[in-house]
Formats: C-alpha cells, structure tokens, sequence
C-alpha cells in the first residue's frame, strides 16, 4: 500500500500471532454472543465491526494517509477494544450442560498461552531487552552521542531556545532526551502533513537531516547550505560513520566548527 501500513501488519502487531491471536481475535468478535444486556451487546458488537472492518478495509490507510499521515495513528484505534475483557467474558460465561466451564476453559487456555505465546520479556518481542539499571529503549549508541548533543546543547542556551541537528536516529534520541533541546527532525512523517506550513521549513529541515544522516548531499551542497542558513541550529552532529567529506566541506565553509567527537558523529557549533 501507498501509506507503507499494511491492515494485517497491524493486526498482528496488536493481537499477536498464533494460537494467542486466535484467542484475542475470537474473544473480540465472539464476546458480545454472552452479555445479556442489549445495549453492551450492541457495543460489544459495533466495537470489533467498526475497528476491523474501517480501519482494516482495502485502501483505508491509503486515504488516511493522503489526508494527513493520519495512518500511523488510526491503527492504534485496535487499542481501544477491550479485548482483556472480552476474553474474560468469552471464558468466565457459563454454559449449560458443563457447569465446569467458567473454571476449566481459563486453565485451558492460560495453559496454551504459556506454552505457545511470547513471554514479553523475550527478545523475540520486537526485541525486548532486560538491563540494570533501568534505561530508555533508544537505539545505541546513537543516545550516547544524543546525550553529548544534549549536553552541549544546553550549554550554548539562548532565549528562543536550543535547535540541533543530526542523523535520524540521534535527533529522535534527542527529542525523547529531553525537552529544552529541540530538533530539526525528531521523526520524519512530522515533516509531512497539514499542520506543516511554510514557517515550519520541512523541506529544508528534510534535506539537512539526509545529508547529516547518510553524508551526503542527495539534493546538492547549496541546498545543505541554505537549510543551515535558514534553520541556523545550534549544534550540529554529523554522521562520522558515514563519512560525510561533502556535508562536513559545507559545515565548514557556512562557519560551523568542530568541538567534540562521538562514536557515531562529529560535533559542530554555530557561528557566533
């Protein structure tokens, strides 16, 4: 699909895979079959359909992405169904002719889910991690240099605040680091959408964050030197990793200079 959000990708990112998707998804579209009561029935009943069924259908992320980048939030309207009670109700009705029901049915499938689900502290959930002491769940060792981008950052405050600028995943590190210290691209689909005007610059804030992210200058050396020029960022950290002799030549020639080096960037301060 165009959005690059497949409906089923969701799915399974909400309800798993396997016989622990089956449960959820069965409890979810089963449970309004055991309340008595019409209007939770009603509900129970709307919940799954319209959840499901808009938001699952065919071209739907499409639309909602033409409209706004709006996809990246509709899926998680799957969060909204209640499914823990939906697969209690499903599991605690009771059933005529195996009074038992209520009590056998949640062993049994308490028993399925520990033997064939994902134990959340397992790397195989979306690469789940266990460390001491507790830690941010950021991408290394870009946060270590997130953390110097910070720190110098926060050194050179002004009154309108600190901008800085760098590779994808440092600016993203940044943004969630702290909140003094902004960035010119904290995630990318931000840089698209109708909240973005012209003051907001995305164009240009889009072309700094390739050239620093990747070292070079996909849109050419003029371009890095106007995005700097009109978004002037404070301090900039520039992906040693990959190089970059080109964006680092414009760096260098707009007036920015060198202080500081991390693992996965070189750091620059602005003129003045």
């Amino acid at each position: 699909m165009d959005s690059g959000t497949e409906p089923v990708a969701m799915i399974r990112m909400v309800f798993g895979r396997g016989p622990t998707a089956f449960v959820a998804l069965a409890a979810a579209l089963l449970a309004w079959t055991v309340v008595r009561d019409r209007r939770a029935r009603l509900v129970l009943l709307a919940a799954p359909v319209a959840a499901l069924g808009l938001f699952g259908a065919p071209g739907a992320f499409d639309l909602l992405n033409e409209v706004g980048e709006a996809d990246a939030i509709a899926w998680r309207m799957l969060w909204v169904m209640p499914v823990p009670a939906m697969v209690g109700l499903i599991l605690t009705a009771r059933r005529s002719g195996f009074g038992a029901a209520p009590v056998v049915l949640p062993a049994v499938v308490l028993a399925v889910v520990l033997v064939a689900g994902t134990p959340i502290t397992s790397s195989a959930n979306r690469g789940t991690e266990i460390v001491w002491p507790p830690a941010v769940d950021l991408p290394r060792p870009e946060v270590d240099a997130a953390r110097v981008l910070v720190d110098l950052a926060l050194e050179r405050r002004v009154a309108n605040g600190v901008l800085v600028a760098g590779p994808v995943d440092v600016d993203f590190a940044v943004s969630v680091l702290s909140t003094e210290v902004k960035t010119t691209n904290p995630r990318s689909a931000y840089l698209r959408g109708r909240h973005v005007d012209a003051s907001f610059g995305a164009e240009h804030r889009r072309v700094l964050s390739h050239a620093l992210t990747y070292g070079y200058a996909e849109w050419g050396a003029d371009a890095v030197a106007d995005a700097l020029q009109s978004l002037r960022p404070d301090v900039v950290c520039s992906g040693s990793a990959t190089g970059g002799i080109e964006v680092e030549t414009v760096l260098a020639e707009v007036g920015y200079q060198i202080v500081a080096e991390t693992e996965v960037c070189r750091l620059w301060v602005s003129p003045g």
